[in-house]
C-alpha cells in the first residue's frame, strides 16, 4: 500500500504596527506605507504587499537608521510577506536582522521582542526545522505571560503556535490544554467570531482527526470556516488555506467525493490570488492528485504530481523533503497498482 504525504499548515504570525510618532515627512511616509503594505497583505495582495513594504523599508532605513524601531517593524512586515509567498530564505535573512535589532535596543521581557521571536520560530516551524522553533516559542511565551499575564489575547497566539508545534510532534495533552486556553482567553477578548480563532480551531480539529473522533473535527474545521469566510470573503488565501486542510478529514473517513470539493475550491482561489507558481497552489495539487490515486483516478493524478513538482523544486530544491514526499508520489501514482493509503501529515 502506497502512502502519500498530505501537506497542510496551520500557524499564525505576527504583524507590527508603528507606537511611534514623528513630525517628520519621512516618518510619515513611512506610516503611511507600512500600514499600507498591513492592508495588502490581509486583503491576500502579497505581491503588492511586498512592493509597498520595500519602500517602507527603504524611507526607515534611510532616514531612522538600520537598528531604529521603524525599520526592524518594516523587517518583520516584510518578512511575513516572502514568507507568505514561499521565499523562505528571504523571510529569514529579515527576521534575523528585526530580531538582531531588538535584542540589542529592547528589554529582556519586552513584547515586541516576543513578537519577533515568535515569528522566526514560525518560519522554522514551517520548514520543518522544530528543534529550532520550539525554543523561540517558549522563550516568548515566558516573556508574554510576564509582560502580559497568562490570559491575555497575545499570549494566546504564541500559546496557540507553541500548542501546534507540539500537536506535530504527537504530544497531544500537553498541545490540547495549550490550544484550549488560547481559545479561550481569544473568545473572551474579540468574541466569538474573531478571525484569528480560526488557527487554534483548526489545529485542534487535526488533534481530533488523529484520535479518528471525525464528528468532533468537522464540527471544529466547520466553525474556522465560517469564521474566515465571514472575516476575509469567501476567495481569500486562508479561506482556501482552511478548505485545503479540512479536506483531510474526509479523506481520513474515506469520503473522497467530498473531500476533492474541499480542496479543488482551495485550489482555484489560491490559482487566481496567488498564482500557478506559488508553493501553497504546489500543495493542493499534490491534495488533489492524492484524492485522485484514492479514487482509482492514476491517469489524472500524475499531471498534477508533475506540476507540484516542479513548483517545488524550483522553490525550495530537489532535494528539499517536500519535493522527495511528492516525487514519491508522482512515482507511486505512475504505477497502475497504486492505491492509497492514509495520508501521511508534515
Amino acid at each position: 500500500m502506497s502512502r502519500f504525504r498530505y501537506l497542510t499548515a496551520l500557524l499564525t504570525c505576527v504583524l507590527f504596527l508603528s507606537t511611534i510618532s514623528f513630525a517628520q515627512d519621512a516618518a510619515n511616509d513611512w506610516q503611511a506605507l507600512n500600514r499600507q503594505a498591513i492592508e495588502l497583505f490581509r486583503q491576500g495582495k502579497y505581491e503588492d504587499a511586498a512592493i509597498v513594504g520595500k519602500a517602507a523599508l527603504g524611507i526607515a532605513e534611510r532616514s531612522r537608521g538600520p537598528e531604529h524601531p521603524d525599520t526592524s517593524t518594516s523587517l518583520n512586515n516584510l518578512g511575513l510577506v516572502y514568507q507568505t509567498r514561499g521565499d523562505y530564505a528571504a523571510a529569514e535573512a529579515l527576521y534575523r536582522r528585526a530580531l538582531a535589532n531588538y535584542e540589542k535596543t529592547l528589554k529582556p521581557n519586552d513584547p515586541i521582542l516576543a513578537g519577533a521571536l515568535n515569528n522566526l520560530a514560525f518560519l522554522y516551524d514551517l520548514r520543518g526545522d522544530v528543534a529550532k522553533a520550539e525554543p523561540l516559542y517558549r522563550r516568548a511565551l515566558k516573556i508574554k505571560e510576564r509582560a502580559l499575564g497568562r490570559n491575555a489575547a497575545d499570549t494566546a497566539t504564541t500559546a496557540n503556535n507553541l500548542a501546534e508545534l507540539l500537536r506535530k510532534r504527537g504530544r497531544f495533552a500537553e498541545s490540547e490544554t495549550l490550544f484550549a486556553r488560547g481559545i479561550a482567553n481569544l473568545e473572551k477578548v474579540y468574541g466569538v467570531d474573531y478571525v484569528e480563532l480560526a488557527y487554534p480551531l483548526s489545529s485542534l480539529a487535526e488533534i481530533h482527526i488523529a484520535r479518528k473522533n471525525y464528528p468532533k473535527a468537522e464540527s471544529l474545521y466547520a466553525r474556522a470556516l465560517a469564521i474566515r469566510e465571514k472575516a476575509l470573503g469567501p476567495e481569500h488565501p486562508l479561506v482556501a488555506l482552511t478548505l485545503n486542510n479540512a479536506s483531510s478529514v474526509y479523506h481520513a473517513q474515506k469520503k473522497y467525493a467530498r473531500a476533492e470539493q474541499f480542496v479543488r475550491r482551495a485550489l482555484a482561489i489560491r490559482e487566481k490570488t496567488l498564482g500557478p507558481e506559488n508553493l501553497e497552489t504546489a500543495y493542493t495539487l499534490n491534495n488533489l492528485a492524492m484524492l485522485r490515486v484514492a479514487q482509482g483516478a492514476n491517469a489524472d493524478a500524475a499531471p498534477l504530481f508533475a506540476r507540484a513538482l516542479a513548483v517545488v523544486e524550483k522553490a525550495r530544491g530537489p532535494q528539499h523533503p517536500d519535493a522527495a514526499a511528492i516525487r514519491r508520489n508522482l512515482d507511486a501514482a505512475r504505477r497502475p497498482s497504486t492505491n492509497a493509503g492514509a495520508p501521511v501529515r508534515p
